[in-house]
């Protein structure tokens, strides 16, 4: 079996998120991301609780939720594939390197890099979007499906949000989401995100890995983009944008859990996409055994 290697990183990560790490934990309590928001399960239970004899409507609500624990999981496992790449390019390229002597990736390995992030840039976005459905459920109002567009209609006055969840949405856009959706249109509409990718030793002997992300995203036009002015180091960004996002679903969605009355109960509901029923014959796909 193959063990989990950290990188000071992803300790990081598992410890300001107070989730025990696989490596000092037993399998059966650390189940993956989807822990990482505890009381969304009884927020969910809440939110269809009066719906159980409307199938339908039931059903419907129940894809609508589980986008948000699906793309914050999503997220979680593109900020852990870049790490873990990364570490993995500089294992295999740093052995030889002499003090002061910058290797520069060929285009395969960092593409093996911006694949990672152009994954976490979109997981990101589909995450900032999906609170849209628990605010609805839960205000009895209807609200944009983006967070972007949501953001617009709360500074333009003509839609009311709670205080509480107002702040702390507009406070995490204009610090944080509106320029990581710069970075995701960056890379759908124009341009890869990331420069080259470059091995080095530091002073110490320690090999280390520099990539960077242009320093002004929101411009529209590739010409204009700029690295290194400030630097905008990928791993570092990446894990900021993960720690700001993963909070403000915590926190929106555990001030509409407490505003709801009942129990906390836990979500078990399931309605498969594709029932599969009883002697219905399977039609799909096998793996071929050998190359053709």
């Amino acid at each position: 079996m193959t063990t989990l290697r950290l990188t000071p990183c992803m300790e990081l990560i598992y410890a300001r998120l107070e989730v025990p790490s696989p490596q000092n934990a037993a399998s059966n309590t650390f189940r993956g991301p989807r822990q990482f928001i505890p009381h969304l399960s009884s927020l969910r239970a809440k939110l269809t609780r009066d719906l159980e004899t409307d199938t339908d409507r039931h059903r419907s609500l129940h894809w609508a939720l589980e986008a948000l624990p699906y793309c914050l999981a999503a997220n979680y496992n593109a900020l852990v594939t870049f790490v873990e790449v990364q570490a993995d390019v500089i294992e295999r390229n740093a052995q030889g390197l002499r003090g002061g002597t910058i290797l520069v990736l060929s285009a395969d390995q960092t593409d093996r890099l911006n694949f990672a992030i152009d994954a976490f840039l979109e997981t990101a976005c589909r995450a900032q979007n999906t609170l849209s459905p628990y605010l609805r459920r839960t205000l009895r109002r209807d609200y944009a499906d983006s967070l972007s567009d949501l953001i617009k209609k709360l500074e333009k006055g003509p839609v009311r949000l709670p205080d509480a969840i107002a702040e702390i949405l507009v406070g995490y856009w204009r610090t944080h989401g509106e320029r990581l959706r710069h970075y995701r249109d960056l890379s759908q509409h124009f341009a890869l995100v990331a420069s080259e990718s470059r091995i080095f030793l530091a002073e110490d002997g320690t090999p280390g890995s520099r990539l960077l992300l242009p320093s002004n995203p929101e411009v529209k036009s590739n010409s204009a983009l700029s690295f290194g002015k400030p630097p905008i180091h990928a791993q570092h960004y990446l894990r900021e944008q993960f720690l700001k996002l993963y909070g403000i679903l915590f926190c929106v969605t555990k001030i509409l859990d407490q505003g709801l009355p009942g129990e906390p109960k836990q979500f078990s509901v399931a309605f498969p996409r594709v029932p599969l029923l009883t002697g219905e014959r399977t039609d799909g796909s096998r793996p071929r055994v050998r190359p053709v």
